[in-house]
């Protein structure tokens, strides 16, 4: 997970699995620590995301609501087939679907 450029952007990447969230957690902090623009935008590409079930998308949902309410808009793009999948299966579609995940 990393910083993509100046504007309020994140990357993330790997295991979004019950075998891997946890190894997502430290990442997200420190990232979302450095923005605290109240009423801004980031964008958060999901393209480097291998793998996610229901875990996963608790801790993402979790940390987007966080964001919001610390004042800050958020989108996800570049979500890949995999996660488009596992969220149509698990049954998340309108959970996510206001935060422009597919």
């Amino acid at each position: 997970m990393s910083e993509m450029s100046s504007a309020l952007s994140a990357y993330l990447e790997g295991d979004w699995t019950i075998n891997g969230v946890v190894g997502q957690i430290d990442p997200l902090m420190e990232l979302s620590s450095s923005w605290d623009r109240n009423g801004s935008e980031v964008k958060i590409d999901c393209s480097g995301i291998a793998q996610i079930d229901l875990c996963g998308f608790q801790l993402l949902y979790t940390w987007l609501h966080c964001l919001e309410i610390r004042g800050i808009r958020q989108k996800l793009v570049n979500v890949p087939e995999v996660v488009q999948r596992s969220q149509s299966r698990l049954g998340l579609s309108n959970i996510f679907e206001t935060r422009s995940l597919c």
